[in-house]
């Protein structure tokens, strides 16, 4: 998979987080400059992969397919994944984009509750207000799915 010709992968995100732009570039800080005046916040190059082969980029499309909003802009989610897993250790010994970890299991007990339940995905977010109650974005290819929301710390006094 590799080549001789090497490029820089970088992954770009507002300073106030948000979706971000995978692509690729031979000098990043001019890219960064060209894509600036179509954005309306301050951007920053938030992981960047250095002298790598520019298949990675296509690559990493690939793997974060499932979080793509429009063209090479994805959910901020990716952010995690990039940072859980050695990923350009994973193309360069030829790993399909594609692969993955096998469903895991999880048990849920509180009260009387208690249930075993197959995991296929996780998705750590922060709840979003609106209006009335609160709002959690999950990548394009969920919908439909049933999933489970589960509180991660206790909620206070409302004001």
């Amino acid at each position: 998979m590799e080549t001789d010709t090497k490029t820089n992968v970088y992954v770009i995100q507002g300073c106030q987080g948000g979706p971000v732009k995978i692509g690729h570039s031979v000098d990043v800080d001019r890219r960064l400059t060209e894509i600036q005046p179509g954005h309306p916040f301050e951007l920053r190059v938030a992981r960047l992969f250095e002298g790598v082969d520019p298949a990675f980029e296509s690559w990493l499309h690939t793997r974060f397919a499932d979080y793509r909003l429009h063209g090479e802009w994805f959910d901020e989610t990716v952010i995690e994944l990039i940072d859980a897993k050695d990923l350009r250790g994973l193309f360069e010994s030829g790993r399909s984009p594609w692969w993955g970890e096998e469903p895991g299991a999880m048990h849920i007990k509180k009260g009387g509750y208690n249930e075993h339940t197959t995991v296929y995905a996780t998705a750590a977010r922060i709840v979003a207000n609106g209006g009335n109650s609160g709002r959690v974005f999950v990548p394009k290819k969920w919908g439909g799915k049933r999933v489970k929301i589960i509180l991660m710390e206790p909620v206070g006094e409302e004001e």
